[in-house]
């Protein structure tokens, strides 16, 4: 069975299209690999949503303030998350944001 790894590390407040697509698309899976690398308030998103995952949280933040450093605390702690995970088959970045991305590409860089 593959091994699928979802960054939805830029959902910040609200649901943009990206991020519906993203929980719409993966949530049709029926696997037990799927892991999703996002903030405490992405999980409760996916969840509200019904996407069945396995998450790895990088931000614990209530509310969403400080852009720059939360998005910069996202993309260290993404990319030493997936410093952890063993070989993916597919990864998928739910926008082009750099919380995104950056830990995408450090995965497949790997």
């Amino acid at each position: 069975m593959k091994k699928i790894t979802i960054f939805l590390n830029a959902y910040s407040q609200g649901i943009s299209g990206a991020d519906k697509i993203c929980i719409e698309t993966w949530r049709r899976i029926r696997s037990d690999n799927i892991t999703c690398i996002t903030s405490v308030n992405g999980k409760k998103l996916c969840q509200t949503f019904g996407l069945n995952a396995q998450y790895s949280i990088t931000s614990k933040e209530v509310i969403f303030r400080n852009s720059f450093l939360i998005y910069l605390l996202r993309i260290l702690v993404g990319s030493w998350l997936v410093l952890l995970l063993p070989k993916q088959d597919v990864l998928y970045s739910s926008s082009d944001q750099l919380p995104d991305v950056i830990p995408a590409l450090v995965h497949k860089l790997r």
